[in-house]
């Protein structure tokens, strides 16, 4: 549901649903992903660190996959130099 919110250009409205969901589904990486997406490109830079910080935490996998997201394209200097 968030992803179809976002792609109607309401990243207000994609975010908000993804916090709420925080709460049942505390160990799922992709949110916490999804919110430094959407943080990032609401230029909420500070909070989307930390939001990617989580989602690496309970899977590491996810490294790889915002070095190449664009949404997080403010952050790949910073990431690049955590697994450096």
């Amino acid at each position: 549901m968030s992803l179809a919110t976002r792609r109607a250009d309401d990243l207000n409205a994609a975010r908000d649903i993804l916090v709420a969901s925080l709460s049942k589904f505390p160990r799922e990486a992709i949110i916490y992903y999804n919110l430094a997406c959407y943080d990032c490109q609401l230029g909420q830079i500070a909070s989307a660190k930390q939001y990617l910080k989580q989602a690496f935490r309970i899977d590491p996998n996810w490294i790889s996959q915002a070095l190449e997201d664009e949404d997080l394209k403010p952050l790949w200097s910073s990431l690049q130099a955590t697994i450096e």
